[in-house]
């Protein structure tokens, strides 16, 4: 490439970089909905091992909070962290037979957002999970006891919304694609879920300095 395009190329890069850094602002958002998950056992513990829930019955609320980096008039990137918690109804065999088990649930994700036809939105992103605390509920005393803890889960989640000023409602669906199992006889796959939420957004950053003045930002809603 020639010195002359290259100086180009870097003046347009920088030019975008400028704008991107002028006119972006920042959120801070918080979320309460309601989850509903899906849970199966793995074929290997299908004999021992049996979840009585089926479909996306493993209902809880969930809460979230977000922080959102506006780029353009159209697209943001944000970070996104969701708790539930959650309480399957299963069995299990053997010397200590169960009949339920819990466990508090975290999600945190990196999301690309869109703006699409005035207030639609359209979402999706990378999810890192973990399953903490998990407890088994016995079967004769339904006292709780530890069961496994701090399991680790990669997934991915897209969402649909709608958003009228700082106020949001998003359908979100979350799929687990792998958990990170300390023994190869664990009882379940990754866990599949769908998410109803209301959304709101407040916005933390409006102006930016740039050279020793202060540059307002266009609004975005």
């Amino acid at each position: 490439m020639k010195n002359k395009n290259k100086l180009k190329l870097l003046l347009i890069t920088c030019c975008c970089l400028c704008y991107f850094h002028s006119f972006s602002q920042t959120y801070i958002g918080l979320s309460i909905g309601r989850d509903y998950a899906r849970m199966k056992e793995t074929k290997a513990a299908f004999s021992e091992f049996g979840i009585a829930d089926k479909g996306y019955s493993i209902k809880s609320f969930s809460y979230g909070l977000e922080i959102e980096q506006q780029l353009s008039d159209q697209f943001s990137i944000s970070f996104l962290s969701n708790f539930t918690q959650k309480k399957v109804e299963a069995w299990r065999s053997g010397y200590v037979p169960m009949k339920a088990f819990n466990f508090n649930y975290f999600k945190h994700s990196l999301l690309v957002n869109t703006l699409i036809a005035d207030h639609w939105l359209l979402g999706a992103g990378a999810t890192y999970g973990v399953l903490d605390n998990m407890q088994r509920v016995l079967l004769y005393t339904g006292n709780e006891s530890p069961y496994n803890k701090n399991e680790k889960e990669i997934g991915a989640l897209a969402y649909i919304g709608y958003r009228y000023k700082g106020l949001s409602a998003k359908l979100t669906y979350y799929g687990g694609i792998k958990l990170s199992y300390r023994r190869n006889s664990d009882p379940f796959k990754p866990i599949q879920s769908i998410n109803f939420s209301l959304n709101y957004r407040l916005k933390i950053l409006d102006r930016i300095s740039l050279g020793g003045r202060k540059v307002g930002c266009p609004a975005m809603d």
